[in-house]
């Protein structure tokens, strides 16, 4: 099914991003069915594709998350849609995000140190509960106690 919208000039693209970044194609597939569902809803809203922004794809979400459960991906694994359109000049590059606590900041770095220095592949690294890896360290150090203040 072809997408409609103000998003389906750049849905080649977007299918193209998806595969370069290791995504499934049953994974890429779903994402682009979601795309294609905010590309109808950008239109209902009468919204252009370079009005897209990181709080428009909230507010999709919550809506589906509403309707749907939450079950549903989050905003935060279609950030590779705001940076591709940034990208190809619909929209303004979205600004790079700063890991906000020194504990993000120490994830940060072992993501790095996992991919530049052991050789993971970029998308294998995935740090779902960064707590498993910083407990241990809590409260052996002042440097590591500042991590969670």
């Amino acid at each position: 099914m072809a997408m409609e919208g103000p998003l389906a000039a750049w849905s080649a693209g977007m299918a193209e991003r998806l595969e370069a970044m290791g995504y499934a194609r049953s994974t890429a597939a779903r994402h682009m069915g979601l795309v294609g569902r905010l590309s109808r809803s950008l239109a209902r809203q009468g919204r252009t594709a370079d009005q897209l922004s990181a709080e428009v794809l909230d507010e999709f979400f919550m809506e589906l998350h509403a309707h749907h459960g939450a079950s549903w991906p989050t905003p935060k694994s279609f950030r590779w849609l705001l940076d591709y359109l940034g990208e190809v000049g619909v929209t303004a590059k979205p600004a790079a995000a700063e890991p906000g606590s020194q504990a993000e900041r120490l994830i940060g770095q072992y993501r790095h140190y996992l991919v530049a220095e052991r050789g993971l592949a970029a998308k294998t690294v995935i740090v779902r509960n960064p707590a498993e890896i910083l407990m241990p360290l809590r409260g052996t150090n002042d440097q590591w106690n500042s991590c969670w203040r």
